[in-house]
């Protein structure tokens, strides 16, 4: 019976595994907008107007058709390619720094009657969200000057120029929060 379990409990595991494999392979192009305002009588047509506007004023060199797909609830662009999604993030990136005073808005995006504040970031598998909240509150609790995501992963880094630390787990995290 034991070893009945712990052939079951290694199955689960693997078959885990894999799903958490086939989930980041499947967000590797995605990029997620959120706090978009719906604007009455949107179409997919609009969304992809949205976007695409977004990559251009970002100055991203890419053509309309590398983005493949876009998607409200929540907002998602799914881009040609890994390389273009990098890019945008990239470029989301440097703008944010060089523009503290202006933040990435929906006029940025082609909405010209709102001016909320826009967020892009990858799209995260529901794990790696949950992992990257906990990461946020221990890295401020902490001391952690650097938390981020990068291909669906989480990262800590106390300061600039100390290794960083992969986050795989919440127990990882506990770990973390109860070692000072």
């Amino acid at each position: 019976m034991e070893k009945d379990r712990k052939a079951l409990e290694s199955q689960i595991n693997t078959v885990n595994t894999k799903l958490d494999a086939l989930e980041r392979y499947i967000r590797k192009t995605s990029i997620e907008i959120r706090n978009v305002p719906k604007i009455r009588g949107e179409t997919r047509e609009t969304l992809f107007k949205y976007a695409h506007t977004l990559i251009t004023n970002l100055n991203v060199p890419m053509e309309q058709k590398n983005l493949r797909d876009v998607h409200r609830l929540p907002s998602k662009a799914e881009l040609g390619s890994s390389l273009h999604k990098s890019q945008v993030i990239d470029a989301v990136k440097r703008y944010i720094k060089d523009n503290p005073k202006d933040s990435l808005n929906c006029t940025h995006m082609g909405i010209m009657n709102v001016k909320s504040s826009i967020y892009v970031s990858e799209h995260l598998k529901t794990k790696s969200k949950r992992l990257y909240f906990l990461a946020r509150d221990v890295a401020k609790t902490m001391g952690y000057s650097y938390f981020w995501t990068s291909n669906d992963n989480v990262y800590l880094r106390r300061k600039e120029g100390d290794p960083h630390i992969l986050i795989r787990t919440e127990s990882q995290l506990f770990e973390l929060k109860n070692t000072k």
